[in-house]
């Protein structure tokens, strides 16, 4: 009973245009950091977008189980969101807690939970047999 509260709740926290906008902050930081920054979302493959949209939702999902989705989304715009959801997963020295528009301590528990429960992601590269940008 208390995941179905939870995901209904999920569900009336969000849609689809906010989903798309921290998922292209989040594809977007991935490029920036991989300096592959002269692509944009739409150069990655399609494969590799419906599963970065899973992990983002999954994110999501997982922030509003915690408690913290609504304050992201009362401080930051979406792809800001996304911007910080893959610095920060991937040790990339800055991220949610660097954020001064957050309550310090709900960025702290964001930041600790994706340290702790989320593995790294390798930057992606771009396939000049595909002209597609991947993660390996």
């Amino acid at each position: 009973m208390n995941f179905i509260k939870t995901f209904e709740s999920f569900n009336r926290n969000i849609d689809d245009e906010f989903i798309e906008g921290v998922l292209k902050g989040y594809l977007g930081s991935a490029l920036w950091t991989a300096e592959l920054d002269k692509y944009g979302v739409e150069d990655f493959d399609e494969q590799d977008i419906n599963k970065a949209k899973k992990e983002v939702e999954y994110f999501l999902y997982d922030m509003n189980s915690k408690g913290y989705l609504e304050h992201l989304q009362d401080k930051l715009e979406p792809f800001v969101i996304g911007h910080n959801y893959w610095l920060t997963r991937n040790g990339h020295g800055t991220g949610f807690w660097d954020q001064s528009e957050l309550n310090q301590e709900i960025a702290d528990k964001v930041s600790d939970v994706l340290r702790k429960n989320y593995k790294e992601i390798p930057d992606p590269v771009y396939n000049e047999a595909t002209n597609k940008v991947e993660f390996y």
